[in-house]
């Protein structure tokens, strides 16, 4: 049994998560709903959560995905996409953590169907930009960053996915 950590306790993904994994792991959720430790992405005391931690695996689920939204709302997404896993980073090599991160990050960079190398992804907007830029960061970390997309319908009653949609 191993000892996770996961940001955004209310997303897609993680809510996932807690429903499959719940009886196999001690996995701790931080957010603003449905959280173990609560915490505000824009202000919180990330140094107090990392400082005080010893999980095994930390998952960053958080990220502005919404990408019309990420072109209105610039200062939103360069926060949540980019300035929040800076902070993490940051966080965990200053307090000599040796936890597993694992970033989802975008498979957005992808466009061309003919896609064979790292040197061919393509930033085609403000969300893969930022999302792209933390990579970067990440990656000094010795992170595990997943480029992924989820469909799937949604398991809240405000919250709605594209799958919702065409349901």
């Amino acid at each position: 049994m191993k000892n996770i950590l996961i940001f955004s306790s209310n997303g897609l993904l993680s809510t996932n998560l807690r429903l499959r994994f719940k009886n196999n792991h001690n996995i701790k959720y931080i957010g603003s709903k449905n959280y173990d430790f609560k915490f505000n992405y824009f202000d919180g005391d990330l140094d107090s959560i990392i400082e005080n931690s010893n999980f095994e695996v930390i998952l960053n689920c958080i990220g502005y995905t919404n990408i019309d939204l990420c072109e209105k709302n610039r200062e939103l997404a360069y926060k949540l996409n980019y300035d929040f896993p800076k902070s993490l980073v940051k966080a965990l090599n200053k307090y000599k953590k040796k936890s597993k991160l694992i970033h989802i990050s975008t498979d957005h960079f992808y466009n061309n169907s003919n896609f064979s190398t790292e040197n061919e992804t393509n930033v085609i907007n403000y969300y893969s930009e930022t999302k792209f830029q933390a990579e970067k960061i990440l990656m000094d970390y010795n992170t595990l960053i997943l480029r992924t997309n989820f469909i799937g319908k949604s398991l809240h009653q405000t919250k709605h996915t594209l799958t919702d949609w065409i349901f």
